[in-house]
């Protein structure tokens, strides 16, 4: 009889696995992975058919400096798959974490919490030519880091502008007479590829000037595509107002917008001129973008003609490395605003 308990016993142990506890038998990324790439999934698997109903965004878990980015699980047999919501940081070091809460089936758990490490790619995910861009699909594209910036707004009237990217921040800063303008971006390939594609849709996440007067701030719109919907601007100062809002309605296969409608206001809604039509278009082989407002409705207090004196032409241009060097501005009077590069950076696939 004790022999066939003994029997007994080992049988119900062999069947649950020895029921210690619930063993790891692969993850992805691998633990210290480098070069991770910013959509990759992050997965766990097991010696144990999955319990469905303990993973969760408490028992797996995937954060940067303490702060938990934002997941869906999914879990599949003995496998489960955590997705980020959004494209990860780049050259950024990541931590997953599964909690002994997960179990299989059987009710059989993790002995200790599970974590491991790795580090994301620090080229941003390029495509470099992939959609057919001029680019010539290069490996490596070179981008502006550091720059200044001649404004000139007609005879003897000059401005100098001096402006830096920090690639660790992704803060584009330009400072000037006492203003600053810092734009933040959520990716240094949103950065690049303004120039790479020639303005493209998928820009700054905001646009903040400061100055002894006030301060001015822009904020952009994105969809699922991150094409730029549209975008506001608004000013602090004595009097506070929204300068500016556009729209867009039609965008190029490169995600860039070539139509749509803009609302200029001065001091107050109540000024301004509303409905202007925007159109834009880009030669990439020549690498010049050129955006174009034109008409609209004037509003009742303006003392100035907005519709039709300010219809307004602004052409960007670009040199070979897809680095702006001029912007021409031109309503009734033209402004030209002259870069010169004075240090770059390099970016690989």
């Amino acid at each position: 009889m004790r022999s066939f308990a003994v029997v007994l016993c080992f049988a119900a142990l062999a069947g649950c696995g020895g029921c210690a506890e619930l063993l790891v038998t692969k993850r992805a990324p691998a633990e210290g992975a480098t070069g991770v790439p910013l959509d990759t999934t992050v997965s766990v698997s097991f010696d144990g058919v999955l319990d469905v109903r303990t993973v969760t965004d408490q028992t797996f878990t995937l954060s940067s400096d303490g702060t938990f980015v934002a997941a869906s699980r999914e879990v599949d047999s003995d496998t489960a798959t955590l997705t980020p919501s959004a494209p990860l940081k780049p050259g950024t070091t990541y931590t997953a974490t599964v909690t002994t809460s997960v179990s299989d089936r059987r009710d059989v758990r993790l002995g200790s919490s599970l974590a491991w490490s790795f580090t994301t790619t620090t080229d941003a995910g390029f495509t470099f030519g992939a959609d057919g861009g001029s680019d010539g699909g290069a490996a490596c594209r070179t981008y502006a880091t550091a720059y200044t910036l001649v404004s000139t707004f007609g005879p003897g009237s000059t401005t100098q502008h001096t402006t830096a990217f920090d690639v660790n921040t992704r803060k584009w800063t330009d400072t000037a007479n006492g203003s600053t303008s810092v734009r933040t971006y959520a990716s240094v390939a949103e950065f690049v590829d303004e120039g790479l594609l020639l303005e493209a849709g998928n820009g700054p996440v905001d646009d903040i000037v400061t100055n002894p007067g006030g301060s001015n701030t822009v904020t952009y719109t994105y969809d699922a595509q991150r094409r730029r919907t549209g975008l506001t601007w608004s000013v602090v100062s004595a009097v506070t107002y929204i300068a500016r809002e556009e729209q867009y309605t039609a965008w190029d296969s490169r995600g860039r917008p070539t139509s749509g409608r803009a609302n200029m206001y001065s001091h107050s809604a109540g000024e301004g001129c509303t409905g202007k039509t925007f159109t834009a278009t880009y030669d990439d082989v020549g690498r010049v973008a050129v955006r174009t407002y034109q008409g609209g409705v004037n509003l009742s207090g303006m003392n100035i003609n907005w519709c039709t004196g300010t219809n307004e032409a602004r052409t960007s241009t670009y040199d070979a490395r897809f680095i702006p060097t001029q912007v021409i501005q031109q309503t009734t009077s033209t402004s030209t605003d002259t870069y010169t590069v004075t240090a770059t950076a390099q970016v690989c696939k």
